[in-house]
């Protein structure tokens, strides 16, 4: 199965995931939902991340392929080639799909194991105005300090565009692809935490406002 393929899946099964659990008859807490969908999405692009290091260690025998078929599609040679092209690339595609299914049984665990949703009593909106600016700001200021984490590696950046220019199959390539997927994993497990820490904050700010008052009638 070819990695498009298997993404397609990998989609599919997010949309199943997600529509398993939002009904209304088993409602969740939902900052434990937004953990779950959270670590769902950083499982996945970990995932992928790591499946197309994969196909780039590949690389070799899809060149080795391409150049032992371009004389002679039907020699030995091409379709020994192939084959070995064919097993590298499936593996690729094998380890990606095991790495999603257990993203996504991760992700019904944590989902079915989220607490039920406490009923809160009506809170005071001005009070709660104030909480979501709170949070408006909070995540803006999460966004600037990712911005600056993602800066830091900019040089890295560079460095595999140079590195992949000529040759993005070359091992320069690959290693200057590392370096910089690995730059980066603090950058976004740095953006999810401060997003939740936020998503958290708002709703211990909620908590806290008064009940919202309402008029007696007699």
């Amino acid at each position: 199965m070819s990695l498009r393929k298997v993404c397609l899946l990998a989609l599919a099964s997010a949309v199943l995931v997600g529509w398993a659990h939002a009904g209304p008859d088993t409602p969740k807490d939902p900052l434990c939902r937004l953990d779950c969908k959270h670590a769902l999405r950083q499982c996945l692009h970990d995932a992928h991340a790591d499946a197309r290091l994969c196909r780039a260690e590949c690389a070799d025998l899809f060149e080795a392929a391409r150049a032992a078929c371009s004389e002679n599609p039907r020699s030995e040679e091409c379709r020994r080639a192939r084959a070995e092209a064919r097993g590298c690339g499936g593996e690729c595609a094998r380890s990606l799909r095991i790495a999603l299914h257990d993203c996504f049984a991760n992700a019904r665990t944590c989902l079915t194991e989220c607490p039920e949703r406490e009923p809160l009593p009506p809170k005071d909106p001005e009070c709660v105005g104030r909480c979501r600016a709170a949070m408006q700001e909070c995540r803006e200021a999460v966004r600037e300090a990712t911005e600056a984490c993602v800066g830091g590696c900019e040089d890295l950046r560079d460095a595999l565009r140079s590195a992949c220019e000529e040759d993005p199959r070359s091992e320069e390539c690959l290693e200057a692809r590392r370096a910089l997927h690995e730059c980066l994993r603090p950058c976004r497990d740095s953006h999810r935490d401060g997003m939740r820490n936020c998503a958290s904050s708002l709703a211990d700010c909620v908590r806290s406002c008064p009940d919202r008052e309402t008029e007696s009638t007699e």
